[in-house]
């Protein structure tokens, strides 16, 4: 991206919270992390606002918009559809009170596609017929979106009774983002870590108990590396989203080994129940207990070249145990 370091601007933006359909603002300090995404901390000293009674005055700080919406038409909603020259990536926040823990510092497991408006840009409020009652939300939405040019952005907001629009006319090029400071715990949002917690959020939502959550985490690491080594990527594109398996590339493969062997240098291992015909992969605990199980390689067709990759992961079986489930499954 094109920045202009001559002019530095102080790294303070107000955050709009896309999901809430008041859309709260918040007074924000943002730091980037090169060539990762944005890093931002909520200021909660500051009251809380409300971005239309903003946008009755003059932008004298830049806007953060999350692209992602929310809602229905019947319980409310806001839709966000543009501004793609001014799009960008958080991967980290801190300090917001819609936050389960709010002081937590680390790598978001899905990084928030947002667009950035820079201080002082145009803004014109979206007229919509509101007193006609025929008029439903979506119809009053697509109204509001053909006003969306290639140069500019729209943030939609109502319910199936009112639905209000802003029109953000943005150039078509980022030469205007604001500068923002290098983030000074950079570390903790390496590709690696955010590959790491992309994969804990899935496994905590198989089975939120920890150490359960542990071992399908452990499963879905070898998963992911049986697929690298025959060059598939189903595993990867179920768990990863899109911009962390962009970030990771090429590298991808060397992070989930790094994470893999590191959990095995831990105590962790695999193995395979061979008393269940369907063939259960299992991840076995530091403290020897089997406390996760994952795909059943009995039940899967074909692959064979790929199974045999997953027994040879299987560290909790021994060799003449490897060698028999390969014979077992090669006559299936």
């Amino acid at each position: 991206m094109n920045r202009s370091l001559s002019n530095q601007r102080p790294s303070t933006a107000i955050f709009v919270d896309t999901n809430s359909t008041d859309l709260t603002t918040y007074t924000v300090n943002v730091s980037r992390v090169p060539g990762v995404g944005l890093v931002v901390r909520c200021n909660n000293e500051n009251e809380a606002k409300y971005l239309p009674e903003l946008l009755e005055k003059s932008l004298v700080l830049p806007l953060i918009i999350p692209i992602k919406g929310h809602g229905t038409e019947v319980n409310g909603f806001v839709k966000v559809e543009g501004g793609k020259s001014h799009r960008e990536y958080v991967v980290g926040i801190t300090n917001f009170p819609f936050q389960a823990k709010p002081y937590a510092f680390r790598a978001l497991p899905n990084p928030m596609e947002i667009i950035i408006v820079p201080a002082h840009t145009k803004i014109e409020k979206i007229p919509t017929n509101l007193n006609r009652r025929e008029m439903t939300a979506h119809s009053a939405f697509q109204t509001i979106k053909t006003r969306c040019g290639t140069d500019s952005a729209i943030i939609a907001v109502g319910s199936n009774m009112l639905v209000r629009g802003w029109e953000i006319f943005l150039p078509a090029e980022d030469s205007d983002i604001p500068y923002f400071p290098d983030e000074r715990q950079k570390a903790i949002f390496s590709v690696k870590n955010m590959v790491n917690a992309a994969l804990r959020l899935q496994a905590n939502r198989l089975d939120p108990d920890p150490s359960g959550g542990e071992g399908k985490h452990f499963i879905q690491l070898n998963m992911l590396l049986s697929d690298e080594a025959v060059g598939d990527s189903s595993w990867k594109d179920k768990l990863l989203p899109a911009y962390t398996r962009k970030l990771a590339g090429s590298n991808a493969e060397t992070i989930i080994s790094r994470l893999a062997q590191r959990m095995r240098e831990e105590g962790w291992s695999l193995t395979i129940d061979a008393a269940d015909k369907t063939l259960p992969l299992q991840a076995i605990s530091p403290d020897k207990a089997i406390v996760a199980s994952g795909p059943r390689l009995g039940n899967i067709k074909d692959r064979s070249y790929w199974k045999k990759i997953v027994i040879n992961l299987c560290d909790g079986l021994s060799f003449e145990a490897r060698k028999e489930l390969q014979c077992r499954l090669s006559t299936q």
